[in-house]
């Protein structure tokens, strides 16, 4: 398994020319120390500044392709770091003297920074790992919190969180500050939404019964309560504006020209025949394993709805691996909390031994989950990765800059499921492939390593795309069918 923190020692050649940091000479030569120093604002405890010094080293620069600095550039856009290309390109390939770190958890994406960026990314996931406490507690404290979101602040350059609330409330705000506390509490800003959600809501059932009266399948929606709008998806712009034009009154966002599908090796067999999530699995088609779980009837697998029918047998690195015994997948079409795209295969009947792991790639095989968010308890801009053979590749190396991403929507839509947004489904700018469909999406971090949701689709048209990932909040699996997420 992969330290929290992974980083290449110095020492660059590019393009056959020999660079030299000259940041690093007389530098600590412990990189935690050179951020902590440039970031003394940083509110870590011993046991997170130890696992950041564990096996950590400065990074090395290396020359980027075209293709390669173009991903990059936009995730760090997705962000909130520095994403004008030509600077991105000197600091990565050396030119701009600044010493680099690379962090490999999944809060960093995979990204190389500087030690300034490592900073506040470091802050960045102190915020978010604080977030997911303070959201359960706001939704304890009130019906006025709508939901919250991670962002740069473009006046300080600080990640900062936005709640979103329906009106003033002394009892919403007490409650999220109490998690903070005073070291990032000037981080924290109360909100109050444009439109109630009530409203928003009615838009987005006048949306959807102007979908259902078109018969336009290939089309998806979304609830933007910051906006007080409703954001629309179709494969053509004319469909968008044969919707709008069916959606009288309705206060229309963003609008995406992308068609959705509603699916989108880790292929061996791994020691003693063990299963766990970031694996292929196959039957009537190939899809990804989902977390493990622990149910009445002995340890299984989730993957998504949508790969087996019900009582198929499945199968993962050319063995039996159990039949389907429970499925949810259009089951109702509605708004129901009930409606999801998971189903459970019973990994147990083979004697496949089931752990709370995910196949992250070769040299982090089985990484594991220490816990899981609460229902709801996630922000819009909270990033997570997942581990999908097709995204990933066998190995789990491949498209390094594209299995993670901030989640961007709450409340959506996907085509075929029901008729209004549900709070079951989300959208990551995570991008996800054919294949992908049942992997875990999961957040790792210095703070914990924690399962969010299920893959369900992608938001692209066609089977051989590349879209943003569509997800199933994990917690109304779990509590549906009464599971509890393995983390030995």
């Amino acid at each position: 398994m992969r330290p929290f923190w992974r980083i290449a020692v110095v020492g660059l050649v590019i393009g056959g020319m020999g660079v030299t940091n000259h940041n690093f000479a007389g530098a600590s030569q412990d990189p935690v120390d050179a951020i902590l120093k440039g970031s003394p604002d940083l509110d870590l405890s011993p046991n997170e500044v130890e696992i950041l010094r564990s096996g950590s080293q400065f990074a090395q620069a290396r020359e980027l392709s075209a293709s390669e600095l173009k991903q990059i550039v936009s995730l760090r856009s997705e962000l909130g770091l520095e994403a004008n290309l030509d600077k991105v390109r000197s600091l990565l390939e050396g030119w701009s003297g600044d010493s680099l770190v690379t962090v490999n958890t999944s809060d960093f994406a995979g990204l190389t920074l500087t030690v300034a960026e490592a900073g506040k990314m470091i802050s960045r996931a102190k915020i978010q790992a604080l977030s997911f406490q303070a959201n359960g507690k706001a939704i304890e404290a009130g019906a006025e919190f709508i939901e919250s979101r991670i962002r740069v602040d473009l006046a300080t350059e600080n990640f900062v969180i936005d709640y979103l609330l329906e009106k003033l409330s002394p009892a919403v705000e007490s409650a999220v500050s109490s998690v903070f506390g005073g070291s990032y509490r000037d981080r924290l800003n109360f909100v109050i939404a444009p439109r109630s959600s009530l409203d928003v809501k009615r838009d987005g059932e006048t949306v959807a019964k102007s979908i259902d009266e078109l018969g336009l399948k290939d089309s998806a929606y979304w609830l933007d309560y910051w906006t007080g709008t409703v954001g629309i998806s179709a494969s053509d712009l004319q469909l968008i504006e044969r919707i709008k034009e069916s959606s009288d009154g309705v206060h229309f966002g963003e609008v995406e020209q992308a068609g959705n599908s509603s699916s989108t090796l880790k292929s061996q067999l791994q020691p003693y025949g063990s299963v766990f999530a970031g694996l292929l699995v196959s039957g009537t088609s190939s899809c990804t394993t989902g977390f493990g779980v622990s149910t009445s009837y002995g340890n299984m697998l989730l993957t998504a709805g949508h790969c087996f029918s019900l009582n198929s047998t499945t199968y993962q690195g050319g063995q039996t691996l159990g039949p389907v015994v429970a499925r949810n997948y259009k089951i109702y079409y509605c708004c129901d909390q009930g409606t999801f795209d998971a189903e459970l295969v019973a990994s147990a009947v083979s004697g496949r031994a089931t752990f709370g792991r995910i196949h992250v790639d070769d040299a982090d095989w089985a990484h594991q989950i220490s816990g899981w968010i609460g229902m709801n308890s996630d922000s819009v801009g909270a990033i997570i990765c997942h581990s999908g053979v097709t995204t990933a590749g066998l190995d789990g190396y491949s498209n390094p800059y594209e299995k993670c991403g901030p989640i961007t929507q709450r409340n959506f839509s996907p085509p075929g499921y029901m008729y209004q947004p549900s709070p079951v489904f989300r959208v990551s700018s995570a991008q996800s492939r054919s294949g992908d469909s049942g992997g875990a999406l999961y957040w790792d971090s210095i703070f914990g390593s924690l399962g969010v949701g299920l893959m369900s689709g992608k938001m692209c048209d066609g089977n051989g795309c590349v879209g943003n990932s569509i997800l199933s909040h994990l917690p109304y699996i779990t509590n549906y069918w009464g599971l509890t997420l393995l983390t030995n």
